[in-house]
């Protein structure tokens, strides 16, 4: 996780001119396999592929599915698609969307929610939107790139079935390119802004964050980790380097790790929930307090673009 002030809207730790108006497109790689704290799974990805596109900030080759996905939450909810499309091009936060979405649907109970999860998550597959990505990011490693927002939940899953790898690749990624925002951990290292620019520190005790227990849990040696994902490997080359290396990799440990509940600190977590515009004091969980923080920089970075 990462510190608790971000600030996305400036340059890299390369240094230079301060940028308050982002125009770098987003390679969205939000799943469809998220929820946020409405339960409903799409719902993030829907949204934020229509306020980066209102923005102009969408990424070619990536485009709303009024067809797919988009309609079924539209129909199993009983909420207009054209009326929530018209909401959405005035780049709302991502919790104003779910306040949008309670008071103009006509189903919201448990079971409708359920069977559209469901229907959802038995077909949806992360993997090509993590291809699309890294190579976005190939194409463009030689440029100099304002920050990338990691925005692959701890949630998200690939072929190997383990919460928070492909967020430890995507952050890893976007580092060896040099546009981790600020407040980023990835590793042992944290993004922090200096007299000099953005630079690269080791985190406090080095286990900031959750990648370092993630591979400890595992068995993977951290710094051989942050040196590999220093070459871009794609998202399944790096599973595959994954499987190599970890020394405490099987099903049951896999099982176990899913299930870990990893809170944040009561007040940290009461910080970036008002950052956020969420007012639920039991919301703890880490990976979505991540979450909704990657959204609220991309409704930022949307926000910018259109003023």
């Amino acid at each position: 996780m990462g510190g608790t002030t971000r600030n996305f809207l400036q340059r890299p730790r390369s240094g230079g001119n301060v940028s308050t108006k982002v125009t770098q497109s987003v390679i969205l790689v939000t799943g469809s396999d998220v929820d946020g704290p409405l339960g409903i799974v799409h719902l993030p990805r829907l949204w934020a592929t229509s306020i980066l596109d209102a923005a102009g900030l969408l990424a070619d080759g990536v485009a709303a599915d009024p067809h797919g996905f988009d309609s079924l939450v539209t129909h199993g909810l009983r909420v207009e698609p054209r009326a929530l499309r018209r909401f959405l091009t005035t780049i709302p936060t991502y919790m104003q969307c779910e306040t949008w979405i309670r008071a103009h649907t006509r189903r919201l109970d448990p079971a409708t929610i359920t069977r559209v999860n469901d229907t959802i998550c038995a077909t949806h597959r992360n993997v090509a939107a993590w291809d699309a990505f890294h190579a976005w990011l190939l194409a463009r490693r030689s440029e100099r790139l304002e920050p990338i927002v990691p925005a692959i939940s701890s949630r998200s899953r690939g072929p190997l079935g383990v919460n928070h790898l492909a967020r430890l690749w995507a952050k890893g990624l976007i580092d060896a390119v040099g546009a981790l925002p600020e407040g980023f951990r990835t590793c042992r290292m944290r993004i922090v802004r200096t007299a000099n620019g953005f630079e690269r520190e080791v985190a406090v005790g080095g286990l900031g964050g959750l990648d370092v227990p993630w591979l400890e849990w595992f068995g993977v040696d951290v710094d051989a980790c942050a040196e590999h994902l220093q070459t871009l490997p794609a998202y399944r080359a790096f599973e595959e380097w994954i499987v190599e290396h970890a020394t405490q990799l099987d099903a049951e440990r896999i099982a176990a790790y899913n299930a870990r509940r990893i809170d944040a600190r009561p007040e940290k977590a009461a910080e970036e929930r008002a950052a956020v515009g969420l007012y639920d004091s039991d919301l703890l969980w880490s990976y979505m307090l991540n979450d909704l923080t990657d959204w609220k920089t991309l409704h930022d970075l949307a926000a910018a673009a259109a003023a």
